[in-house]
């Protein structure tokens, strides 16, 4: 049985869309416009609940958290590299072996952290949050990530 065909709303989305639409603030252009401001409404929402020792607390998780997503990245390029190693058909020198890792390293770093940390957006929302103390300290540790 096939899906019904998709009906769109004749009114521009939900209440929050609807007042930026107000406000003159350009409209979304895709769906995933769509979920980041959505995203970006809860997480200001979430950020006026938080003490100062919670924010400063949710600083130190986040750290947490991109550490350990750059360790499951490192794990997986590991996998990936030797998988890749083994199944081209010539000998790859231990130096030819590192780049290729390194490379693959840095690809998904790309992917999964610095891409959206470096999304202007992004640094626009959580600058807001955070005091300038905070900002070098995760500074800091992405620095330590891309220097790896």
């Amino acid at each position: 049985m096939q899906a019904p065909p998709l009906v769109v709303p004749a009114r521009p989305g939900p209440p929050a869309l609807r007042a930026r639409a107000r406000a003159g603030v350009a409209a979304p252009e895709t769906i995933n416009d769509v979920h980041a401001i959505l995203d970006e409404l809860e997480w200001k929402r979430e950020n006026e609940r938080l003490s100062a020792a919670e924010r400063d607390a949710a600083v130190d998780e986040l750290i947490e958290l991109v550490a350990a997503v750059d360790g499951i990245l490192q794990v997986q390029a590991k996998a990936d590299t030797d998988y890749f190693v083994q199944q081209i058909k010539r000998t790859f020198s231990m130096d030819e072996q590192q780049a290729i890792h390194a490379t693959v390293l840095g690809a998904y770093r790309w992917q999964y952290i610095f891409s959206g940390v470096q999304d202007p957006r992004f640094l626009a929302v959580l600058g807001s949050m955070i005091t300038p103390a905070q900002g070098q300290r995760i500074n800091a540790a992405l620095g330590s990530i891309g220097s790896a």
